[in-house]
């Protein structure tokens, strides 16, 4: 096998290995991101519409038909309200639950083909079947414990907030919401809890990849992530900022159409949908852009914790030659 000299890892390079592999398996990452990717995204998009519509039809089915299924008559206030909390709980938990799924199923698959693809080897559709089977359940429980981690640091903030405060007030000193005092410690302990919420972050960075490649999950992947990005976490740190960047500003420019007169509002409608076709359709690239990212940092990491231990360096051996072949 073919090698070029070692080189420091840096965001460049990881940035321009990312590009080679969507280029090298272009086909396979289009279809991947159609299927799991733009799906959930669009529904992302216009979900909070969505929502207000379907409430605003629950509404109106309510008051034209006051003895049927969807409520009761306009005077009983409690109820049509009831209904319409309950739909909307479980339309978002179809979403939520839908989206998890989809998700899930991306980042085994375009793991899966990443990695292949970083070293020329070709990729049968049925092996990414196979892949996402393997490792649907495995990404499931890590997430979940990951997201259960940050849930009881939360809470453990909290309590430890509401204790100082408690124990401040008690002692005599003032815990007026609009003292300075209680606003600077409010303020230090959200910037801790955001800062130990990122570091974790930071170092979980790979625990996907992990879970795919490695067969291993739960707290054993978000171990191996964090030994793997030991001395590289300003890069990932550096990766989640630019695409978490990227994320929050093709988000920001959606409009939901306002309620006017039917020409100007079928217009405003077309031109919403076509805006949110367009902005998702970024965001998938964008997320398997990510992704491949994230799977080539992964082998970098790898080899250059290989290539420490044998030579003592800090430096990485790429694996694949400059026409691309193994």
């Amino acid at each position: 096998m073919a090698t070029t000299p070692t080189k420091q890892i840096n965001l460049c390079s990881v940035l321009s290995e990312s590009r080679r592999l969507i280029k090298s398996q272009r086909r396979h990452f289009l279809s991947l991101g159609l299927l799991f990717l733009l799906p959930p995204t669009i529904v992302t998009a216009t979900f909070p519409k969505l929502q207000s519509l379907l409430s605003d039809s629950i509404i109106s089915l309510t008051f034209l038909y006051p003895n049927s299924s969807f409520g009761t008559s306009p005077d009983h206030d409690q109820h049509p309200a009831g209904t319409i909390s309950t739909n909307t709980l479980l339309i978002s938990l179809v979403y939520l639950l839908s989206t998890l799924a989809l998700s899930l199923c991306a980042a085994g698959s375009i793991t899966y083909t990443a990695f292949h693809g970083f070293y020329g080897e070709a990729i049968k559709p049925k092996s990414i079947l196979n892949s996402i089977a393997t490792s649907f359940f495995p990404l499931l429980a890590t997430a979940l414990i990951s997201h259960a981690i940050l849930f009881l640091i939360g809470v453990i903030f909290a309590f430890f907030s509401a204790a100082v405060i408690g124990g401040a007030w008690l002692l005599g000193f003032q815990t007026d919401p609009s003292s300075p005092y209680f606003l600077v410690f409010c303020a230090s302990m959200v910037v801790l809890l955001v800062f130990v919420v990122i570091h974790l972050q930071v170092n979980w960075a790979l625990a996907s990849v992990v879970v795919v490649l490695e067969s291993t999950w739960g707290f054993e992947a978000l171990n191996r992530s964090r030994n793997l990005i030991k001395g590289r976490r300003w890069l990932a740190f550096s990766l989640s900022l630019i695409y978490g960047f990227v994320y929050v500003t093709l988000g920001w420019n959606i409009t939901y159409p306002e309620k006017d007169e039917n020409r100007k509002r079928l217009v405003l409608i077309f031109l919403f949908v076509v805006q949110v076709v367009l902005t998702s359709s970024f965001r998938v690239l964008v997320k398997i852009s990510e992704m491949n990212a994230n799977t080539a940092l992964y082998v970098y990491c790898k080899a250059n914790i290989r290539e420490g231990k044998e030579s003592g360096t800090g430096h990485y051996v790429r694996l694949v030659d400059d026409d691309e072949k193994v």
